[in-house]
């Protein structure tokens, strides 16, 4: 194996995710990129390279038709980085992670990801599996709504959790591929600290300098909007989650920290650099 190059799927990450993960890379690693969509042609290109240091693996899904890309695909490709890579780093459902509720634990996505993960333990190279909480980035689904009336409507107000900067996770990457002592861990990545919806709203009112809200729908009402563009099963295990943060808040995690040696970013650092968008 080559220890110039490792692999990527971009198609599979958001595009603000991949661009901290390249920019985070040394001078000394080269990408390279792949598809899940042509296990053929990736396995063709590895030869080509004579293999990879590392892949990071996550696996895209398509949430508008509530399905994952091409699963029947999740065999050769797996094969195709275990004949040609050093490393599997998976990013894979923070609702497997150990002490997940069973509203994730079972959400209609788990059993994908726990087959994938089952697939590549069994790969017979080195593995890291990274379970990210829910993105920070998520949040600018609320930016329309703020920018012309500074309220966001939705479930749960006080349902909370950690949102996680997208900085902070391809710097996890990027350590778990390159680094040692990661080999069979599985990471949970979490944002500094639990906020509500209402938090969330409030900070980003207090940076953008103005007030914002949010406003609690009732039930049925946020399920006929999620229905628009969700599977029935996906909105579902959402709200059911939600309903539960309400009671148990999603605790941060320390794993962010033990792999790249400091805390964190607070979600009002991320909003900070995002607050054009909400203005």
């Amino acid at each position: 194996m080559t220890q110039r190059h490792v692999l990527l799927f971009p198609d599979a990450l958001g595009s603000e995710l991949a661009q901290h993960i390249l920019s985070s890379l040394p001078d000394s690693v080269e990408p390279v990129t792949g598809e899940v969509t042509d296990p053929d042609g990736l396995a063709a290109r590895l030869n080509e390279l004579g293999g990879v240091r590392a892949a990071f693996l996550p696996w895209p899904y398509d949430r508008a038709a509530g399905r994952f890309t091409a699963p029947q695909n999740v065999p050769a490709v797996v094969e195709a980085l275990a004949e040609h890579s050093g490393r599997i780093v998976l990013s894979s459902s923070h609702g497997l992670r150990e002490g997940a509720p069973a509203t994730t634990h079972n959400a209609p996505h788990a059993d994908f990801h726990r087959a994938l993960e089952d697939r590549v333990r069994g790969s017979g190279l080195p593995w890291t599996i990274l379970r990210p909480c829910m993105p920070a980035h998520m949040t600018l689904r609320w930016a329309e709504a703020i920018r012309s009336e500074g309220v966001v409507r939705g479930p749960y107000a006080k349902a909370a959790r950690p949102l996680i900067d997208d900085r902070d996770v391809a710097e996890a990457v990027v350590r778990t591929l390159l680094d040692e002592g990661h080999d069979g861990a599985s990471y949970f990545l979490t944002g500094s600290e639990p906020l509500t919806h209402e938090q969330r709203a409030e900070t980003i009112g207090a940076v953008i300098g103005r007030p914002v809200r949010y406003e609690e729908t009732p039930l049925e009402e946020a399920r006929r909007m999620m229905l628009r563009t969700w599977p029935r099963e996906l909105a579902d295990a959402v709200l059911a989650t939600m309903a539960l943060q309400v009671i148990e808040p999603e605790l941060p995690s320390p794993d962010l920290e033990h792999i790249t040696g400091y805390p964190p970013r607070p979600f009002r650092a991320w909003v900070a650099d995002h607050a054009d968008a909400f203005r």
